[in-house]
């Protein structure tokens, strides 16, 4: 009768849920380079009247996605850690010295680039997925974008040819010079020019919200199948 009680406890485990606040190991042997975007004398773009920073938000928002990115099993790196300026070339070598792999595996890793947006129409809302305009759309970023919506609701605004609705091609060193090649993303999550995305961007559990749409598309396209 022991034995058997046992065995009914020890199969109830073995299919429960992790306890709440365990890790998820779910992104063991992946590596992820986080890069804020911005920093030093470089603010990013024009704060508007919201009084924030680019560079600052970029920042607090990547520090979010390293902390539940390690929770899950990841190796991170960051390319800056405080507000100091690093220069383009320098973060695409030190992504490229832990991402790079003689045959593009995708498998490895990614780099996720970090950014917020402004405009000068007051009104405009939308999240972008940027990514490298000489390589197919990789999968990654349709997940990012669609993630990233549902946590702003910030809509996806314009559509360029040929690209999913959020996902657009743009010629910047993060995703056009990075390992591996065609797959990475750089992500504009809201705007500091909208009044009520700002107000948003202050408080913690939007920034929450954001860095978690960041994790969820690495997990959905890069986590083995449970």
């Amino acid at each position: 009768m022991r034995l058997v009680i046992f065995l009914l406890i020890l199969a109830a485990l073995i299919g429960a849920p992790p306890l709440e606040g365990a890790p998820l190991q779910d992104l063991v042997g992946k590596e992820v380079v986080v890069d804020p975007g911005h920093g030093g004398d470089d603010w990013g773009v024009d704060p508007a009247d919201s009084g924030l920073r680019e560079k600052e938000l970029a920042l607090d928002i990547s520090e979010r996605i390293t902390s539940l990115l390690r929770a899950r099993g990841a190796s991170v790196s960051v390319t800056r850690t405080a507000d100091t300026f690093v220069s383009l070339g320098a973060r695409v070598r030190f992504a490229n010295a832990l991402l790079f792999r003689p045959d593009n595996d995708l498998v490895r890793g990614r780099l996720i680039s970090v950014h917020l947006n402004s405009n000068p129409n007051p009104n405009l809302t939308r999240i972008e997925v940027l990514v490298d305009p000489q390589a197919d759309v990789p999968p990654f970023a349709v997940v990012m974008a669609e993630r990233l919506e549902q946590a702003t609701e910030g809509g996806f605004g314009y559509r360029d040819e040929g690209y999913p609705p959020g996902v657009h091609p743009a010629d910047v060193a993060p995703v056009r010079w990075t390992y591996p090649r065609g797959h990475n993303v750089l992500t504009e999550a809201a705007f500091l020019s909208n009044r009520e995305q700002a107000t948003r961007l202050r408080a913690a559990d939007f920034l929450d919200r954001i860095a978690q749409a960041h994790v969820t598309a690495l997990e959905q396209t890069l986590a083995p199948p449970r």
